[in-house]
């Protein structure tokens, strides 16, 4: 089937063909080549539901990087396939809850460091949270985006306001941007936990930490 851009990397599945496609000032993740499209944000993977609980995920490689290494939710470590600066894979899981892991090789297999998108703060480092899932290591810092664009949470004193949004807060006064913690080794990144948020997620920018500096 025709797919208007460039297909970057693509794997055929049981019933079709993923992959990345370029379309110039964007890229996507398709799951189903010619059909719906999930636009990439950075170097952040998106996924993609398939028929009979599967899934499909991919992204665009790191600076310096050729391949990926993809943690599924049993704890395995897959290889996805790889090309022109994107990758892509398909597990037999549903899409249910966080993007997974991904770690960066280079053509030695050794780790590459996913940047921080081009104007998030970054602050203090931390040794003490748990290994880093995709690559093993301790060191943390925290990175968020002063816009808000990966996710807010409430600051403010008590409660958050009761039921949901009428819309996307603000940035400032009762709300921050959600700070993300970021693995200092390989770059990957999760949202810190919190117990209190009045945001559906579902009502928020999809995260991107994935621009260029690093």
């Amino acid at each position: 089937m025709a797919v208007d851009g460039h297909v970057l990397v693509s794997v055929e599945h049981d019933d079709g063909v993923a992959g990345i496609v370029d379309h110039g000032e964007f890229a996507c993740l398709f799951g189903y080549l010619g059909e719906a499209q999930t636009v990439l944000r950075g170097y952040f993977s998106s996924m993609e539901g398939l028929t009979g609980e599967r899934s499909a995920e991919g992204g665009l490689l790191a600076p310096g990087a050729v391949g990926a290494e993809v943690l599924d939710r049993s704890g395995r470590r897959h290889r996805p396939a790889s090309a022109n600066g994107a990758w892509v894979i398909v597990l037999n899981e549903p899409t249910i809850g966080d993007m997974r892991p991904v770690r960066f090789l280079d053509a030695d297999g050794r780790t590459v460091r996913q940047p921080v998108p081009d104007g998030w703060g970054r602050e203090s480092r931390s040794a003490s949270r748990e290994p880093c899932p995709a690559c093993g290591h301790r060191e943390w810092e925290r990175i968020r985006a002063p816009d808000g664009s990966a996710g807010m949470r409430w600051a403010g004193k008590g409660d958050p306001p009761d039921g949901p949004p009428q819309r996307v807060p603000e940035v400032g006064g009762d709300w921050e941007a959600t700070p993300w913690l970021r693995c200092i080794t390989c770059g990957y990144a999760e949202a810190e936990p919190i117990t209190l948020s009045a945001v559906k997620l579902d009502d928020l920018p999809r995260p991107n930490p994935g621009a260029t500096s690093g």
